[in-house]
């Protein structure tokens, strides 16, 4: 292999494996971005076993470099699947049975199958079951777009656009082919094929489902992989130079090439947990200092992720609602209410104003969480109790004990040793009488009414 070649791959895998952890960073918590993430990482880990193959000089590492190629190959188009399928319904309780099956049927034995092509290989009996594993893949994954598009057609709420799919198209048609015809695998082409595929597919949904979420993502996107890729030029560059001028192309210097990529990416894509500890561990005697950095660091980290376009002038109620039971959502976290469009509303900087606060991400972020806190209490009926069981209760119960209460009717590892007898009344009877369903139920009509409070409150 050139310098040349090895400086194109490792480019790839570099790009590849950032996109996969600025995935994971960026809202784990999201099932999409979860999924497509880890998928990109499998990727990664086939271009890092790709690369070090020629350079595998004994059998044994020579065998393993190969098997662990075959066995993320196409796994990565698993873990697609799992994301087209995971549809984002608009009551949170809902049960999609086409994910559940593919997370409990599907999901094991694709895993399952590819282990065993990594362990024996795809020679002799082992190609009946290696091709098996690819059109179950790539026949899943057809399915999969399918449904999706089946689902987005019904759907009201954002969903990806084909274009963000049509990349796919890459990976199915060289699966098929690598399934009747496995030396195809060893292509650099099919790999090279499914890294370009995937990072689009990437790319398209992480755009799409942030801005789903009120939130901005190119400024926070660019500045990651800007981030990365100037410490990845002037730290590998070094070994690149090393190896020009020096030792030649070796595998030591190679996987040490990989290995200090590897590391500066994560360093740059997890900057602001890192910072966090490392100022911790610093400024351990002086917490007033500590608490001080912690506000700085927040304040930086939000300033990138807030929309201040997505709250329009006239946003229609749908928009107002899904905002809405955003917020409701991360009452409990400052840090992700900060970065909902609902902080940008008239309402919340008049209110600032008013009382002479500072106009800033974190501020806006505690008056939404006030005004909330005030549209539910309005809610209560006024009987002179803290708790009842009437229908004129639902919406009040629904959202004031899960959100402001912070109650959790339907975790069973939930402790309710520190409530007061009033929220373990209510936890009680929701986990009595009100199934789950009901109860993401009125949670939504709960919130339909919080919005229409904030729209009227905001015209006011």
């Amino acid at each position: 292999m050139s310098i040349g070649a090895l400086i194109a791959q490792v480019a790839g895998f570099a790009f590849v494996y950032w996109l996969g952890l600025y995935m994971l960073r960026r809202d784990i918590r999201n099932g999409r971005m979860a999924f497509t993430g880890t998928a990109l990482l499998l990727v990664a880990v086939c271009m890092v076993s790709s690369i070090l193959l020629p350079f595998s000089l004994a059998d044994k590492l020579s065998e393993c470099m190969m098997g662990l190629r075959e066995a993320t190959l196409f796994l990565p188009f698993l873990f697609v699947q799992g994301a087209l399928l995971l549809t984002r319904a608009r009551d949170e309780g809902r049960t999609d049975h086409l994910f559940s099956r593919w997370k409990y049927v599907l999901l094991p034995l694709g895993m399952l199958g590819s282990l065993i092509i990594g362990v024996m290989g795809t020679a002799g009996t082992f190609r009946v079951v290696y091709t098996i594993l690819l059109l179950v893949i790539m026949l899943g994954l057809v399915f999969s777009i399918l449904a999706f598009f089946r689902f987005s057609a019904k759907s009201e709420q954002t969903v990806l656009p084909k274009a963000v799919l049509s990349p796919l198209i890459v990976p199915v048609l060289g699966g098929l082919w690598c399934a009747f015809l496995p030396e195809a695998a060893s292509s650099s082409w099919v790999l090279m094929g499914n890294g370009v595929a995937l990072f689009l597919f990437g790319v398209g949904t992480t755009a799409t489902e942030i801005k789903s979420q009120g939130e901005a993502w190119l400024p926070d996107f660019f500045r990651s992989l800007d981030y990365s890729v100037f410490y990845t030029i002037l730290f590998s560059g070094l070994v690149i130079c090393t190896i020009l001028w020096g030792t030649g192309l070796q595998l030591a210097m190679v996987v040490l090439l990989l290995a200090i990529m590897m590391l500066t990416i994560a360093l740059q894509v997890f900057n602001h947990p890192l910072r966090t500890l490392l100022d911790n561990i610093a400024f351990v005697t002086f917490p007033k200092l500590r608490e001080e950095s912690s506000q700085i660091r927040m304040v930086d980290r939000l300033t990138v992720l807030v929309d201040e376009s997505a709250l329009q002038e006239e946003m229609d109620e749908e928009s107002l609602y899904r905002y809405t039971r955003r917020a409701l959502s991360h009452f409990g976290d400052l840090e992700r209410l900060a970065t909902n469009p609902l902080t940008n509303l008239r309402l919340i900087e008049q209110r600032l104003q008013k009382r002479g606060g500072p106009i800033e991400v974190i501020e806006r972020a505690v008056e939404l969480k006030a005004i909330l806190t005030e549209s539910i209490e309005q809610m209560k009926p006024r009987q002179g109790e803290n708790f009842g069981t009437s229908d004129e209760w639902r919406y009040y119960n629904a959202l004031y004990f899960p959100y402001i209460n912070g109650i959790k009717p339907y975790n069973r590892r939930y402790s309710d040793d520190l409530l007061d007898d009033t929220a373990q009344e209510a936890l009680e009877w929701f986990r009595t009488y009100v199934p789950e369903r009901t109860f993401y139920n009125w949670q939504n009509a709960g919130a339909r009414l919080v919005a229409l409070r904030l729209k009227e409150k905001e015209t006011a």
